[in-house]
């Protein structure tokens, strides 16, 4: 039966039991008649075999079950014959009575409010005939026993009795019983007697503690403890609750009061939330700094002390103002400190070098199971320091030992030292935690810690493309960043690390080791030696991933004539490092120089190696990107699917590999135009991937990365969307925010963005990533080049041309500077670079740059080049756009049949030559030749791109204003309507393009006699301009006269001159007085 409580109930009592230290316990169940309820700090573990249960009360371990200990404990009690009736050591007079709350507590009230519902909430103890349990468990110094305290406090009317059994020693628990008889007024009160009131007594009593439960079915408990493990003692109703820091607006308070600070200012209120987050909200770091800080009255200096001299502050016992607590946080983590093993404490100190994140347990298990193989290959003075630390945390340092890291993680736990995570692979420390203990190492272990780190990623080398390495990198990165592995004169731990960096994605750091140990092998082999060439080959490759291709150059040159002469022209190391500079000559564009050295290389491979042989792949797959890059897309597709095949013969359809050789088959239809082909092998190759690798897994990230691409080139901006925003955030957080990965992901979105017309969201990316890329990548590097160059395309699409222009010139010039002249990166940025000028109305300029990057791009790339074919394109509209037709007509129409020849009738390349020439053909008022290319246009578009692709939409305006040229307005409308809808679904209704449709809609409109449909259209295309554009835009002015010119139509002349007046003003100030423009809207 369910009761409400009352102000004074008949018999509810409340028990707390409490105490810092834990009751050691053995398997079984409590057999006792009644009930009883707890609430306390810990339990200590006792061995229940003897007399002498609380030996033991001030070390603590947890064994199998708590409850037959306490069964066993009382029963022990009971029988023993001896007891001193006298008052116990340590006896204090209503010990047992639950103090006043401090006016002081705050916070918690989440907890509060769930004790409340657990004890007074529901069927009493008595009636349910059970013991109502509640833990409390977390940090020494999180407040759980003034938590309970305080419920206490605020519902102690709602209890019969409330006690606090003290349970730090025997004699205290004794001391507390005592107390509980002496207040029923015996004559010879025994502390056996008190306990025994509590078992006898059926009331709803509640007592606080954390040694020994009443044997009885009655009574509520809580219990406040370090140990998670007490969580036992609520399995079935009970509940358990850890205590974190405190909520930042509590804590605040909670500093506030005891810094003595009132009507703060806003300065002082920003630093008292700093204070607050330094200190993660934690309550007795809190409560510690404000004395400090009302005592010394330093608010304003806190931090700065804080930072000098930390371990100081946190380790100073002060008595605090309000409540008289004098032990530090320091100080009260200590006492746990002295009941840690040794392994447990070396456990600690290795993990205050790491973050306090995700600590992973393979970083230990890595370290024991590589240490034999590094030690025989690295002997030495700080292997053996090694192997000693191995040995101290897990006994058998060569052995990996899953019970001994156990051991080490219980022990942690049972004192709230470590937080389990995922299942028991990685670990948290609080981060107040992770500093005391760093502050607390008296000997500097960096050297060491380094050593370890390296001997656990010692053999990434050995397996590349292992799942487990993969992962292991991602998981160690952030815990290997402090550690300054050239200040340590070890061999292994350069190459350690040179190989971590290197995975990761931090080429800078691994840029600055492998030329140190270059340095060191050519000063104590010479240049000619094995290793010597090797940390060449090393170091170009990572000039290479910086995109230093130059700097690569002049190493890998000189080197594959030194590894011939050395180590012969057939050698597995000269091969190698003939496909490395052919790997280079691709980054630098030199794609016929890459070939020159792929295809024989590939034979000789063959021959040397075999067909199958990974190496033998790897150049077959290198070929085929040059082919690709040369614009001979057939010969990269067959040898795409060839590669696809037997990969699926050796390794299997699911092997890594396998997948791999799909992605690059998809690459290979793009680049032949047929992104639905690619999106066919993307779309299951993601889901493949994520299943056999995980969502999280890197490369599952790429593929995914790699769909959105696809979709975007589609012209499925929504589709991308939706996945690159869920991509981006995985992605910062398991590679974190500045790898190179994730910078890419940032550009992609941003580009999606401006596709969408969200060029506010665009520009919030596009203009810090420059900024960000040339922290992590250099200011030369091509990605950051490549991301300056998007910023600028984002200013073109907000028609901001001159801020686009203001970016354009110097990366032209500095990608000449840095690639050269020819290479394909400077000659599109050419290109973009005359487009911004277009775009300005520069159109000579514009012209200068077109007509000889058109040249150097028949020169460098060929004739037939897809490159080449795009610039003969944008010379003929920038010839259009200076009003010579014939000029732009004789290259569009050999154009057109070309890009039929080299790329297929159906390539995207090929369909934006043929929209262009319909534009041409209505120039000279070739309407129905115009007409004859586009409507199958249209059809096909719809077909390969989709009916929502951008440039579909863009084909029907215009298949739209070819029928208009034609006086066939219906035809026309029949377009219009639905191309409006499309727009602003695919786009959005305040997009330029939907808007331009609305304004082209309305034209026909009006064409049709249908002027009060039309007039709907402009009035609120015009507002919305105005709001978008700006009054002075040209839009706004040539919607603004569409507007006047319908007004008049229907005969509002009035309407009509209220917009072509401040219309003429405007024209004038804008265009000029006499432009062409400005006088037709003055009229005669």
């Amino acid at each position: 039966m369910s009761t409400e409580p009352s102000a004074t109930p008949s018999g509810n009592v409340l028990q707390f039991y409490q105490s810092s230290t834990v009751l050691n316990v053995n398997g079984g169940t409590v057999d006792g008649g009644d009930q009883a309820t707890v609430i306390g700090s810990s339990l200590n573990v006792l061995d229940p075999s003897g007399p002498q249960m609380f030996s033991q009360a001030s070390n603590f371990q947890i064994s199998n079950s708590i409850f037959q200990s306490a069964h066993t404990i009382n029963n022990n009690i009971i029988n023993n014959s001896l007891e001193n009736i006298s008052a116990p050591l340590g006896y204090q007079q209503r010990m047992s009575n639950v103090p006043s709350s401090t006016q002081q507590f705050i916070g918690r009230d989440t907890i509060i409010s769930s004790l409340e519902s657990h004890f007074l909430e529901g069927t009493p103890s008595v009636a349910q005939r059970k013991q109502k349990i509640y833990l409390l468990w977390g940090l020494g110094g999180a407040g759980k026993t003034q938590t309970a305290l305080e419920f206490a406090f605020r519902f102690q009317d709602s209890f019969s009795k409330v006690f606090l059994i003290c349970a730090a020693s025997e004699n205290l628990i004794h001391a507390s019983f005592y107390d509980i008889a002496k207040q029923e007024g015996l004559v010879e009160p025994t502390w056996l007697i008190g306990k025994g009131l509590l078992e006898d007594r059926k009331e709803e009593w509640l007592t606080q503690h954390g040694k020994i439960l009443p044997s009885c079915r009655h009574g509520n408990i809580i219990i406040t403890s370090r140990n998670e493990a007490l969580v036992q003692l609520t399995v079935g109703d009970g509940m358990a609750t850890e205590l974190k820091g405190m909520d930042e607006e509590d804590a605040i308070k909670l500093l506030s009061i005891y810094a003595g600070v009132k009507n703060a200012t806003a300065e002082e209120s920003a630093t008292l939330v700093d204070i607050t987050r330094t200190l993660h909200g934690f309550p007795l770091a809190l409560i510690q700094a404000g004395a400090y800080i009302q005592q010394l009255g330093c608010l304003s200096t806190y931090l700065e002390r804080f930072q000098s001299q930390r371990a100081e502050i946190l380790a100073t016992d002060r008595s605090q103002s309000i409540d008289d607590y004098t032990l530090s946080i320091y100080s009260t983590w200590n006492l746990s400190w002295k009941m840690l093993s040794d392994s447990a404490q070396e456990f600690l100190r290795i993990c205050s070098y790491l973050h306090f994140e995700n600590i992973p347990r393979r970083f230990f298990q890595r370290a024991v199971q590589n240490v034999d193989t590094i030690s025989q290959k690295h002997p030495g003075e700080l292997m053996n320091q090694v192997i000693a630390t191995l040995q101290k945390l897990f006994l058998n340092p060569r052995q990996w030992n899953d019970l001994a890291m156990d051991s080490i993680i219980i022990q942690l736990k049972s004192f709230s030292l470590i937080q389990v995570l995922h299942g028991g692979i990685l670990y948290n420390i609080h981060p107040l935690v992770h500093q005391w203990v760093l502050d607390g190492i008296k000997n500097h272990m960096d050297t060491l810690v380094t050593a370890v780190l390296a001997t656990s990623f010692g053999n990434l080398r050995k397996n590349e493309t292992s799942k487990s390495d993969t992962l292991f990198v991602l998981e160690i990165q952030s815990h290997s960043q402090w550690a300054k592995p050239l200040d340590i004169n070890e061999v292994f731990i350069w190459e350690a690390f040179r190989q971590l960096w290197s995975r990761s994605g931090h080429f800078a750091k691994e840029l600055e080791l492998a030329k140190h140990m270059l340095h060191v092998s050519e000063t104590s082999n010479g240049k000619e030696h094995p290793e010597t060439l090797k940390c060449t080959e090393n170091l170009g490759v990572v000039y290479s991933r910086l995109g230093q291709y130059n700097n690569a150059l002049e190493l890998e040159q000189p080197l594959l004539e030194r590894s011939k002469d050395v180590l012969g022209e057939q050698h597995s190391d000269t091969l190698m490092r003939i496909q490395y500079l052919a790997t280079t000559y691709q980054d630098i564009g030199k794609y016929n120089d890459a070939l020159r050295l792929q295809e024989p290389l590939l034979e000789l491979s063959k021959t040397l190696l075999g067909g199958q042989y990974p190496e033998t792949l790897r150049r077959t797959q290198d070929l085929a990107i040059t082919y690709g890059r040369l614009g001979r897309y057939d010969e990269a597709l067959d040898l795409r699917k060839s590669l696809l095949q037997l990969f699926e013969e050796i390794w299997g359809k699911e092997h890594p590999e396998t997948l791999s050789q799909v992605q690059n088959l998809a690459v290979a239809y793009k680049m032949l135009g047929d992104h639905n082909k690619a999106l066919e092998l993307e779309k299951p190759l993601v889901e493949l991937s994520e299943k056999l690798l995980g969502n999280k897994h890197p490369t599952s990230l790429n593929r995914l990365q790699n769909l959105g691409r696809t979709y975007q080139e589609l012209g499925r901006y929504n589709n991308a969307l939706e996945l690159q925003e869920p991509l981006l955030s995985l992605s910062e957080k398991v590679l974190g925010k500045r790898h190179p990965y994730t910078l890419i992901r940032i550009d992609l979105l941003g580009v999606t963005y401006g596709k969408l017309g969200r060029y506010k969201d665009a520009l919030e990316l596009q203009e810090t990533l420059p900024t960000l890329s040339e922290q992590v990548l250099g200011d030369q590097h091509p990605d950051t080049l490549n991301r300056i160059q998007n910023l600028a395309i984002t200013y073109h699409d907000l028609d901001r041309y001159k801020e686009a222009l203001d970016l354009e010139e110097p990366l032209a010039k500095l990608s000449a500077q840095l690639l050269g002249p020819q290479h394909p990166d400077t000659l599109t940025r050419n290109q973009n670079l005359a487009i911004a000028y277009k775009g300005l109305g520069q159109y000579n300029q514009a012209l200068g740059i077109e007509e000889p990057l058109f040249q150097l791009s028949q020169q460098f790339l060929g004739s037939q080049h897809v490159d080449t074919l795009a610039r003969m394109g944008n010379l003929a509209v920038t010839y259009k756009m200076l009003g010579n037709f014939s000029k732009a007509l004789q290259l569009e129409e050999p154009l057109l049949k070309l890009s039929e020849e080299v790329l297929g009738k159906y390539h995207p390349q090929t369909l934006t030559h043929t929209h262009n020439l319909a534009i041409t053909f209505g120039v000279f008022g070739r309407h129905n030749e115009a007409l004859e290319l586009e409507k199958p246009l249209l059809e096909i578009s719809k077909e390969k791109l989709g009916a929502q692709n951008p440039v579909t939409l863009a084909r029907a305006q215009h298949l739209a204003v070819t029928l208009k040229a034609l006086y066939r307005y219906k035809e026309a409308l029949e377009l219009e309507q639905p191309l409006l809808e499309l727009s602003s679904e695919t786009l959005g209704g305040n997009h330029q393009l939907t808007l331009l449709r609305n304004q082209n809609l309305a034209i026909t409109f009006r064409h049709l006699g249908r002027h009060k449909e039309a007039l709907e259209l402009e009035e609120s295309l015009v507002s919305v301009t105005k709001q978008l554009q700006g009054e002075r835009h040209p839009n706004t002015l040539v919607r603004m006269e569409s507007l006047a010119k319908t007004y008049s139509e229907l005969g509002e002349y009035h309407k009509a001159l209220e917009l072509e007046e401040p219309l003429v003003t405007l024209s004038s100030e804008i265009l000029g007085k006499d432009h062409l423009i400005t006088l037709r809207r003055r009229g005669p």
